[in-house]
């Protein structure tokens, strides 16, 4: 199994967290001001650490935010569709996020990180038009990358086809949809779909949409960075289930 690498305090704590296992080894900046809290876990996990001086980040990454904190992993592996259609034979009211396409890495891990705050169960991303879960994407994302479902599936629109089958709501967004993400239900078994930073969704997905939704915006810019309409539509989803606990 190939070995990728993580660093930064919030990326490590949140792997440590939630997905420990992927630690094969773990370096600490020997003063630390989480040294004790640290030490603490690792020991508990029985996961493999050693104290290094600051010379030794400086080495392995140069002058990357390292916060006096390194591991290396077990490498990041995509997970199958039938990993995803088990999974949702087990969820009541799933919540899946997919991308139609998404090439910017800093917009991608935003929306991962975004997905665990919010409770997303699984994300989807297509084989082309899109960028690989990387270092920096798991450094962007907190660690997030490495602890949510992430499946990459050679064509959206089959998968879209195959959801909707399982009673799943799929729900397009555009800035020219008429319907206003605010009119609708989303505490239903949902799948939400978003398209490229440039060009939105493509023909053909959007066809294959339950419904498709604007956000309403006040003032003459009326687009929004993927990564914040994204954020706006997954936060609404969470409000609508949280006040009707159906989450």
């Amino acid at each position: 199994m190939s070995v990728d690498i993580i660093y930064g305090w919030h990326v490590v704590n949140h792997v440590l967290l939630n997905n420990y296992k992927l630690i094969v080894k773990l370096f600490l900046y020997k003063k630390h001001k989480k040294v004790f809290y640290l030490s603490r876990l690792l020991n508990k996990y029985n996961i493999n650490y050693v104290f290094v001086d600051l010379s030794f980040f400086t080495k392995i990454l140069s002058n990357k935010n390292h916060q006096g904190i390194y591991a290396e992993i077990n490498g990041f592996a995509y997970k199958s569709e039938a990993y995803l259609f088990k999974l949702l034979e087990n969820i009541v009211n799933p919540l899946l996020l997919i991308f139609d396409s998404v090439m910017d890495s800093q917009n991608l891990g935003v929306c991962i990180r975004l997905s665990f705050i919010v409770g997303v169960d699984a994300i989807i991303l297509p084989y082309n038009n899109s960028c690989f879960i990387s270092n920096e994407i798991h450094k962007i994302s907190c660690g997030v990358s490495l602890t949510i479902p992430i499946i990459k599936v050679v064509n959206v629109v089959r998968i879209l086809n195959i959801i909707k089958k399982k009673n799943i709501y799929v729900l397009g967004t555009s800035e020219k949809a008429k319907i206003s993400l605010y009119d609708e239900n989303l505490i239903v078994s949902l799948a939400v779909i978003v398209g490229s930073e440039c060009s939105g969704l493509r023909y053909l997905t959007m066809k294959n949409c339950d419904s498709i939704i604007s956000i309403p915006v006040k003032g003459y810019v009326k687009s929004l960075n993927m990564a914040i309409a994204t954020s706006v539509v997954l936060f609404e989803v969470l409000r609508q289930r949280w006040y009707n606990k159906n989450i």
